[in-house]
């Protein structure tokens, strides 16, 4: 997320709004009222978060939210708080794929019989491909893994060749691609709807948390047996830890 907040509004000759201090009600209320910003990227934790706030949001044409699934309530009451005029769009892509891959703007009519926000089509010189666990084409409407191709993908991962070998495979048709471990489905309008993980990785405001390492490091701790990590969803949708541990 730094990296298209930061450097698309300078080399777009824009300008990037600093908040020095530390992230608390009073400094969301400046930055969304007084700071003069006209677009504000984050996650849907975050944007969960200022809707719980008694904010009247000013000058904002555009929000991007990425990194967690978008839910169409949390959508809903942001375009409200933000204004009929001002664009929420739900942006996927990993740092693998240089971030953004896909984007879909909410439409609060055509997606309010949604559980959550579509993710959209594929970005220019993007191309996103959803197959099965033998890397067959699935057909439109049906669910699977999203591979994703073009020329901003990263070159792999500093000293880990097994690790390049597991997620940047070549194609049957030698197209390489990384394979995000996400799942998801074509719409009849030709957008990607998000669906989930193949494993059990979870996102915890908009960061990537594999409970399997947790436990491992828990049971590095030589009065711990066991542990097993697991996610639970919170009242508002979002995501948290929850830890049990053997002694």
């Amino acid at each position: 997320m730094s990296g298209t907040s930061i450097f698309l509004p300078l080399i777009s000759g824009g300008t990037v709004v600093l908040v020095p201090e530390q992230p608390t009600h009073l400094t969301l209320r400046r930055l969304l009222e007084e700071s003069g910003a006209t677009m504000l990227n984050l996650t849907p934790s975050h944007l969960e978060l200022i809707g719980r706030l008694d904010i009247a949001p000013t000058g904002f044409r555009s929000i991007v939210v990425v990194g967690e699934q978008l839910r169409v309530e949390v959508a809903a009451r942001a375009q409200q708080m933000f204004g009929p005029d001002c664009r929420i769009i739900n942006e996927y892509g990993p740092t693998e794929a240089t971030i953004g891959c896909t984007a879909h703007t909410f439409d609060p009519v055509r997606d309010a019989g949604r559980a959550a926000v579509p993710i959209g089509v594929p970005a220019h010189n993007t191309q996103v491909h959803l197959l099965d666990p033998h890397r067959r084409f699935v057909p439109n409407g049906e669910a699977g893994e999203m591979y994703l191709a073009g020329v901003q993908l990263a070159r792999g991962y500093l000293g880990r060749p097994d690790l390049d070998a597991e997620r940047f495979p070549r194609l049957a048709d030698g197209t390489r691609a990384y394979r995000t471990g996400d799942l998801a489905r074509r719409l009849p309008d030709g957008g990607l709807e998000f669906l989930g993980r193949i494993d059990d990785q979870v996102k915890v405001r908009g960061h990537r948390v594999e409970p399997a390492e947790v436990a491992t490091a828990l049971e590095e701790h030589p009065r711990v047996d066991r542990a097993v990590v697991v996610a639970r969803s919170r009242p508002d949708g979002s995501a948290r830890r929850s830890t049990a541990m053997s002694w």
